[in-house]
C-alpha cells in the first residue's frame, strides 16, 4: 500500500510533466518566441551589463556572452535557456 502522501506527489508529478510537455507541443503557450537558436541584431550594452537585441520587429534585453565589443547591427545568435534570452557571438 503506498502513502497517501507519497501518491499525491507522484499524481502531481504526472500532472506537472503533461503540462510541461503541452507547452512544449503548443506554440502559442511556449515561454520563448522562438525554438532553438535566432539570428537577431544587437542594439546596444545596457547600463546593467545586459544587451538589447532585435529579432522580428521586437526588442529583448538579454544576458551577454560575447568575447569581444561589436556595434550596432551586428548579427548575433540568441536563444532561451532556463528563463532567460542570451546572445553570444
Amino acid at each position: 500500500m503506498i502513502d497517501p502522501q507519497v501518491g499525491y506527489l507522484m499524481q502531481l508529478a504526472a500532472a506537472n510533466r503533461e503540462v510541461a510537455q503541452e507547452q512544449r507541443l503548443n506554440p502559442e503557450t511556449a515561454m520563448s518566441d522562438f525554438e532553438g537558436v535566432a539570428s537577431a541584431t544587437w542594439l546596444k550594452l545596457n547600463d546593467d551589463g545586459s544587451g538589447q537585441v532585435e529579432y522580428r520587429g521586437k526588442e529583448y534585453t538579454t544576458l551577454s556572452y560575447g568575447t569581444r565589443s561589436i556595434r550596432k547591427g551586428t548579427k548575433v545568435n540568441m536563444e532561451f535557456r532556463k528563463g532567460f534570452y542570451v546572445t553570444y557571438w
